[in-house]
C-alpha cells in the first residue's frame, strides 16, 4: 500500500483529495475526492481587557477585543475571571452567541465592593479547549458609604455618665472621617441627642439621669456620606444618691413643737432609707422608712428657725431641700385677774384687762354644785354679765386666754356673791287726812321677805320749787302726818322700804312709789274740844299682816271660789 504524508495544511480546516496512478505509459484514472479536516487546536489568548465605562460602587464594564486566531473552531466561551485578594475566581462563562458584538466584546461584572480594587483576565474557549490567560485589568471600582459599624461597646463610669467604644467599620473605598453617636431613652426617639465624634472611636456621654435605661448607636462617616446607623445597643446607668426634696413645709406649729411635711425625692436607683432634718444648720432628728413627716419638739417659743431636709440611701445621701423660714408661736396668755364690775340680786357682772396679744378670746366658767365647770362666755369682749343668779348667793368663777398659741392656764377661782333682794315697792300711797298745815300719808306695808326688818322712808318736797326731795320720815310705821305747811301749797310725796341686809350693814332700798299730788286749802278752825285738848294728836300704827295670814287668806279665799263655781254649775246643769 501506497502512503503519503501532506504536510502545511492549517489546523481545523477542511480539505479533499484524489489519487492517480501514473507510469510510463500516462496517467490514470482519478479516484473518487476524498474529504478531510484537519484537528482543531486551542486558540490565542484574547486581547488585554480594558474599562469600557467608569467603574460604578459595585459593578464595571470592561471589554475585549477577540483573539487573533480561534484555533481553527469557533470560539463557543468567554471565561471572565477576576482576581481579589491574590486569588483568581470565574466570575463568569459568557457564550459567544450572547455577547455584545461588535469590533470588540464587552461583558458588565456585578456584585463587587465598593472602592476595592480587582483584576481582570479573558480566557477564550474553543472545541479544542481553553486559551490562555489574557493580560490582567486592574480596576478599582468607586466609593461607597461606609459599612454600618460594629454595635458600640457601653460601660458606665458614673451614675451620670457612660463610656461609648466602637469598632472602626469598612470605608468602602474612602477614608473614614468622622462618627456621629446617638443616644436616648428610647430607640424610637425621633429627636434623640447626636453629637460628632472625630479622630476617636470613643466618647463619653454625659448628663445621664442614675439608674436609667438608655441606648445608643453609632454612624460613620466619609467623603462619600454617612453609614447605616449601627445596632442599638442598651445600658443602664449606675444608682446614685436621693434627688433633691422639691416640697417642703410646716404643716403645725405651736409654741414649742411643729410639724414638717414633704415630699419623696427620686430614689435614683436606690430606695430612700431615711431622711434627715436640720434645724438651723444642725441635724436635729432622722425619720427612717417611707415617713415623709416629723415632728419637732422642745423648740424655744417665738424663736425663728431655718429648716431644710435631705434624703439618704444605700450610696450616700442627696442635697438638702430649700430652706424653709418658721417662726415658733409665743406662749399661751396668763390668766388675767377676774374682778366684780357691778352686781344686784340676780346677775353678777365681771370684767378683766384686756391682753396685749393680737387674736385674743376669753372664756369664762363657773362651777357647778357637783364641783364642775361650765363655759358660760366665750368672746373677745372684756366683761360679761352672768344672769338668772339666786339672790345673796356665792357662785366661784375662773378665766383663761386662747390665743394662736394654744389656751393659756386659768386663773385662781374666784368667788363672788350676789346682792340680797330689795324690799318690794310699797303700795297705795295716800293721803288719809289733810289741812291746811298737815298731811296725813298712809301706804300699804310690805312681807320682810329675805329676812331683817323693815323700815320706811317718806320724802317730800313743795312742788314748783327747786328743791330736792328730803327725808321726812323713817321708821316701821305705816302712815306719817307732814305738818307744819304753807297754806294753799302743792306738795309732792313718794315713800319706799327700807331693809337691813343680813350679812352686811348696808341697807336695801326698794324704788320708790309715784309721787301724789296734794293742794291745801285755807281752812277755819273749830274749838277744840276738851278731848282734843287734853289728849295730843298720835299717829295710829295700821295692822301689818304676817306671810302666813296671807297665804292663810288666799287660801280661803280660792276654797270659797270653787265652791261657788261648783254650786253655779249645779244649777245650770239642772235648769
Amino acid at each position: 500500500m501506497c502512503s503519503c504524508e501532506i504536510k502545511g495544511l492549517s489546523p481545523g480546516t477542511s480539505c479533499k483529495i484524489r489519487v492517480c496512478a501514473v507510469s510510463a505509459g500516462g496517467m490514470g484514472l482519478w479516484t473518487d475526492i476524498l474529504t478531510l479536516n484537519t484537528r482543531a487546536v486551542c486558540p490565542d489568548p484574547t486581547g488585554r481587557p480594558r474599562i469600557k465605562s467608569k467603574p460604578k460602587q459595585e459593578s464595571v464594564m470592561i471589554a475585549w477585543d477577540p483573539p487573533k486566531y480561534n484555533g481553527g473552531a469557533v470560539i463557543k466561551f468567554y471565561n471572565v475571571m477576576r482576581k481579589h485578594k491574590d486569588q483568581w475566581a470565574l466570575v463568569a462563562v459568557v457564550q459567544d452567541s450572547i455577547i455584545e458584538k461588535g469590533t470588540s466584546y464587552s461583558y458588565t461584572v456585578n456584585r463587587l465592593c465598593p472602592g476595592t480594587s480587582y483584576q481582570f483576565s479573558i480566557v477564550c474557549q474553543n472545541i479544542a479547549g481553553k486559551s490562555a490567560n489574557s493580560e490582567t485589568l486592574d480596576v478599582v471600582t468607586a466609593a461607597s458609604i461606609p459599612d454600618a459599624p460594629p454595635s458600640p461597646f457601653i460601660i458606665c463610669s458614673s451614675p451620670t455618665s457612660a463610656n461609648v467604644k466602637w469598632e472602626q467599620p469598612v470605608g468602602n473605598g474612602d477614608k473614614i472621617i468622622s462618627y456621629n453617636l446617638k443616644w436616648s431613652e428610647d430607640e424610637d426617639d425621633v429627636n434623640p441627642q447626636t453629637v460628632p465624634v472625630t479622630n476617636s472611636r470613643c466618647y463619653v456621654v454625659k448628663n445621664l439621669s442614675p439608674a436609667t435605661t438608655y441606648g445608643c448607636s453609632v454612624q460613620a462617616v466619609n467623603g462619600v456620606g454617612g453609614s447605616n446607623w449601627s445596632t442599638w445597643s442598651s445600658f443602664t446607668t449606675l444608682p446614685s444618691s436621693p434627688g433633691v426634696i422639691q416640697h417642703c413645709k410646716v404643716l403645725s406649729k405651736s409654741c414649742s413643737t411643729m410639724v414638717v411635711y414633704w415630699t419623696s425625692p427620686h430614689s435614683n436607683g436606690s430606695p430612700v432609707t431615711a431622711y434627715h432634718i436640720e434645724l438651723n444648720g444642725a441635724r436635729v432628728a432622722t425619720v427612717t422608712g417611707s415617713l415623709t413627716e416629723a415632728t419637732l419638739t422642745d423648740l424655744t417659743p417665738h424663736t425663728d428657725y431655718r429648716i431644710r431636709v435631705q434624703a439618704g440611701n444605700k450610696v450616700g445621701v442627696g442635697p438638702f431641700s430649700s430652706t424653709v423660714l418658721v417662726t415658733t408661736l409665743p406662749l399661751p396668755p396668763a390668766p388675767p385677774i377676774l374682778q366684780l364690775q357691778s352686781a344686784n340680786q340676780n346677775s353678777l357682772k365681771l370684767s378683766w384687762p384686756r391682753k396685749q396679744d393680737k387674736g385674743c378670746t376669753y372664756m369664762l366658767e363657773m362651777q357647778l354644785t357637783t364641783g364642775k365647770y361650765k363655759v358660760v362666755y366665750e368672746g373677745t369682749s372684756q366683761s360679761h354679765r352672768i344672769t338668772r343668779l339666786l339672790p345673796n348667793s356665792t357662785y366661784t368663777f375662773r378665766l383663761c386666754c386662747t390665743n394662736e398659741s394654744g389656751r393659756g392656764d386659768w386663773s385662781n377661782a374666784t368667788s363672788f356673791t350676789t346682792m340680797e333682794p330689795p324690799p318690794s315697792v310699797p303700795k297705795a300711797l295716800t293721803v288719809n287726812k289733810a289741812t291746811s298745815s298737815s298731811l296725813t300719808f298712809n301706804w300699804e306695808g310690805v312681807m320682810a321677805t329675805g329676812g331683817g326688818q323693815i323700815s320706811y322712808e317718806l320724802q317730800s318736797r313743795l312742788v314748783n320749787t327747786e328743791r330736792d326731795f328730803t327725808q321726812v320720815y323713817k321708821g316701821p310705821l305705816l302712815s306719817y302726818t307732814l305738818s307744819s305747811l304753807p297754806a294753799d301749797s302743792c306738795i309732792e310725796a313718794r315713800v319706799r322700804a327700807v331693809r337691813q341686809a343680813a350679812q352686811k350693814a348696808d341697807q336695801l332700798f326698794s324704788q320708790f312709789t309715784e309721787v301724789k299730788h296734794k293742794t291745801l286749802e285755807l281752812v277755819s278752825q273749830p274749838p277744840a274740844s276738851e278731848d282734843e285738848i287734853s289728849e295730843p294728836e298720835t299717829v295710829k300704827s295700821r295692822f301689818v299682816l304676817t306671810e302666813k295670814q296671807i297665804a292663810f287668806m288666799l287660801f280661803a279665799l280660792t276654797v270659797i271660789l270653787t265652791l261657788l263655781t261648783a254650786v253655779g254649775i249645779g244649777y245650770l246643769t239642772v235648769t
